[in-house]
């Protein structure tokens, strides 16, 4: 719904999503979804689903990705004005 300037409404989550790409988070991406990958594929998890040990290293990076945005934005949601 826009505001009074024409602007889109923006959600918490979309702000914690932008904010996320500042964050530690996304410099170590590629050295964590590697050793994700290394895990899945010493232990062999991959062998039941039969999907590429990278695929899943990918998707468990993704989660903890979501799970930033949803922390991110329960805090935004209990505390908008962000006081102690």
């Amino acid at each position: 719904m826009p505001n009074e300037r024409n602007e889109e409404k923006r959600y918490p989550y979309q702000l914690v999503r932008e904010n996320i790409a500042q964050t530690k988070t996304c410099k170590v991406k590629d050295k964590v979804i590697e050793g994700f990958r290394q895990v899945i594929n010493t232990n062999s998890l991959e062998n039941d689903s039969n999907t590429p040990d990278f695929i899943i290293a990918e998707y468990l990076w993704d989660c903890l990705v979501s799970a930033n945005i949803l922390i991110g934005s329960r805090t935004v949601w209990y505390n908008p004005t962000n006081k102690k």
